[in-house]
């Protein structure tokens, strides 16, 4: 399979080294920084490109089209840079995002889109006053009520954009029919499952396979309590 993945950063790096282990892949990786992915860039099945999303549509674009497989990881997922810069969030976060959606619509791609527990906001028990410790609501991508804070507090901006991103590919995934033999793929993260960085020393990737993610479970440390993850999207 030929797979572009959008973004080296280090989720990006990680799948890399694992989708290269793996040896079944043709990998174009596009950044416009290589600086991480430099102890890999030997490797024949890799192919890195210096392209900017934001001035480098068209280029873009023709990646997208000769690819099989999309993996966007293009994001601003920096708390200060909410605040500092919100228009500059939510125009990469959304607008240049939802334009490599558009081009996986336009020729008939998958993209596996990653989000972030944030698109959650805040739990229903810290919005009532109460302890959330003492009055668990567990996150259901289904069923829980999508609470963010005020407009004037900014560092809500990279969770709105990432959840309307959401509702964007949800909605392609339903009213178009070229996606009904190309599915959209929408992949939610939790950060208890990046991969660890101890002493200094990056840890392997451990990648869960996409379609046992519906049953993934993992516990919450600051109360000992379950919570079920957020399920795997297969828009047909």
């Amino acid at each position: 399979m030929k797979i572009l993945l959008l973004g080296a950063g280090f989720i990006g790096v990680n799948l890399t080294e694992r989708l290269l282990a793996d040896g079944k892949h043709e990998l174009t990786a596009v950044d416009i920084e290589k600086e991480k992915l430099e102890g890999i860039l030997d490797q024949p099945e890799l192919r890195y490109i210096h392209l900017d999303i934001v001035t480098d549509g068209d280029q873009l674009e023709e990646e997208v089209k000769n690819h099989d497989l999309i993996v966007d990881l293009v994001a601003i997922a920096n708390p200060s840079v909410y605040v500092e810069d919100p228009v500059g969030v939510f125009k990469l976060n959304f607008t240049e995002n939802l334009k490599i959606v558009e081009h996986c619509v336009k020729h008939k791609k998958r993209i596996v889109q990653f989000s972030t527990c944030e698109v959650y906001g805040r739990t229903v028990a810290s919005v009532s006053g109460l302890d959330p410790k003492d009055n668990p609501c567990p996150f259901n991508e289904d069923e829980t009520p999508l609470i963010m804070g005020p407009i004037k507090n900014h560092r809500w901006i990279y969770a709105c954009a990432k959840q309307l991103l959401e509702r964007v590919l949800h909605a392609y995934g339903i009213q178009e029919d070229q996606l009904l033999d190309h599915p959209s793929v929408q992949f939610h993260r939790s950060p208890h499952r990046l991969p660890a960085q101890r002493g200094g020393r990056r840890q392997p990737a451990r990648l869960q396979p996409l379609h046992e993610c519906a049953a993934l479970w993992h516990a919450d440390e600051a109360g000992g309590r379950r919570r079920q993850l957020p399920r795997l999207h297969l828009h047909r």
